[in-house]
């Protein structure tokens, strides 16, 4: 209704049919618009009369207008609004994707069928994205597609007035030519390798890549790689001379020929060059008076060397048992009997290819020279007396060799004998406590880092406790005096 009177209350909106006769349906009311729905098709006519806040009611409209329902189907689609597409699942399977290109605006619903080789519609049901209605897993066949669209009035169309034929792709991708294969090994140790395989160029419809390492005889070995970008690695292989080839899968499904010829792949097998002697530098710590620490430190190693291997030989050049400590370039072999030793190193590269040992061993002779013994004048005495009977005895070191890794300090008594007492040490002071009164003297032996001891000092320094009292008062130093209680 377009114009309502100002004073309706109530209006009442008549669906007549092609007689003039009102039918029964009571239409919905949204606003001003009555509808009624579902109606057979048929030529209708529609009266109104409104009703005043009084309860008066108007007459009909003075004529009831005619209404016929749209029965005009929507045009068919023309044939270049289906686009079609197939996807090869495997050998003998595809999906077929029919999208629409253009739908027109009064389409409601949209019938895509896909008809067999004989033009007759196929059971399947598609699965709808947008416009693209996709039938799924098919036997390989050719097939064709048709639409027809459903308008708003419920006409549907006739089918695109051609059918579209599909034929799914079943064309193998080109196969790789023997240049985009890179080839490498890497040597584990004696009998083994790892293989890579490295694909520098994988054609574009590609969606699955087929790489195998052959043996000595062509034949394909059981081995899967591992994949890391387009490097396919075959792990821990014995030696032995391989090839390798590569085939594509595109998206269809369809595989390419192998590469036409096998390339060989031969593992590294040259062994790094043997260490210069020059390149190894030794040196002895002396420990005690029957043992060392020996220490090899290489100047100089291969870039290509992954593991090194340093030897202690014995004076009859054969390799000793001890397992060396590493710190950095420094091999040391601890605690030693003395001896004269020699060294010699041998590299392993990254292919696991050691190289010969040293030409010549080197030999090492320990630290057995032992520091000059301390001169008497280095040694300063001095005596406390702690009472009638006893003292502290202090001796103080004024020089001390460079390389003296400890000292021995020792007090005489008056025979020239070592006494029991240890002495307390404070800095360069070595003080021995509360000795009887007597005579004593000292002695120092140095002992360097290889330990070697020197002599003691040639002349022991004698010492004398102080026993001489202070003289006497004088009487005048007393001065008396007496206060009265």
């Amino acid at each position: 209704l377009s114009a309502v009177p100002l004073d309706a209350s109530a209006i009442n909106v008549q669906l007549l049919d092609s007689l003039g006769a009102p039918i029964a349906a009571t239409p919905s009311v949204l606003g001003s618009a009555y509808t009624f729905a579902a109606l057979p098709d048929a030529t209708y006519s529609a009266r109104v009369s409104y009703t005043d806040a009084a309860g008066n009611a108007s007459a009909f409209t003075t004529a009831a207008l005619s209404l016929t329902p749209d029965t005009i189907a929507p045009v068919a689609a023309a044939p270049a609004d289906l686009v079609l597409a197939s996807t090869k699942l495997g050998t003998n399977s595809s999906d077929i994707t029919v999208s629409l290109s253009a739908i027109p605006a009064d389409a409601s619903a949209i019938n895509v069928q896909l008809l067999d080789s004989l033009g007759a519609p196929i059971a399947a049901t598609p699965s709808v994205l947008g416009s693209a209605y996709t039938f799924a897993a098919l036997p390989d066949a050719t097939y064709s597609a048709r639409v027809s669209y459903t308008d708003a009035a419920g006409n549907a169309s006739a089918f695109t007035t051609a059918a579209l034929p599909i034929t799914p792709d079943t064309i193998a991708p080109a196969a790789a030519a023997p240049a985009n294969l890179v080839l490498a090994s890497t040597k584990l140790g004696t009998n083994s390798s790892d293989i890579s395989v490295s694909l520098s160029a994988i054609p574009a419809d590609a969606s699955a890549i087929n790489l195998q390492l052959l043996d000595s005889l062509g034949a394909p070995i059981a081995a899967t790689p591992s994949v890391l970008g387009s490097a396919y690695t075959f792990a821990a292989l014995p030696d032995a001379t391989y090839s390798a080839r590569v085939s594509y899968t595109d998206a269809a499904g369809n595989a390419s020929a192998f590469t036409t010829a096998a390339l060989p792949i031969t593992p590294d097998t040259i062994a790094p060059a043997a260490a210069a002697p020059a390149n190894v530098v030794l040196a002895s710590t002396k420990l005690g008076t029957n043992s060392s620490d020996i220490t090899v430190s290489l100047s100089a190693v291969p870039l290509d060397a992954s593991a090194i291997n340093v030897q202690l030989l014995d004076s009859l050049g054969a390799p000793i048992a001890a397992t060396p400590s590493v710190l950095g370039s420094a091999y040391t072999f601890a605690a030693l009997p003395d001896a004269t030793y020699s060294a010699r190193v041998s590299y392993t590269d990254a292919a696991g290819n050691a190289s010969a040992f040293t030409t010549a061993a080197l030999p090492i002779t320990p630290d057995t020279i032992a520091p000059a013994a301390a001169a008497p004048a280095n040694l300063v005495l001095a005596s406390t007396k702690l009472g009638t009977n006893s003292s502290d005895l202090t001796v103080t070191l004024s020089a001390i060799p460079a390389d003296a890794s400890a000292i021995n300090v020792q007090l005489l008594d008056s025979l020239g004998a070592p006494i029991a007492v240890t002495p307390s040490v404070l800095g360069s002071a070595y003080t021995f406590a509360a000795l009887p009164d007597a005579t004593y003297s000292a002695r120092v032996s140095y002992t360097d880092a290889a330990g070697n001891a020197s002599a003691f000092t040639t002349a022991a320094l004698s010492l004398t406790p102080d026993t001489i009292a202070p003289a006497a008062a004088a009487p005048a130093n007393i001065v008396l005096a007496s206060t009265k209680l």
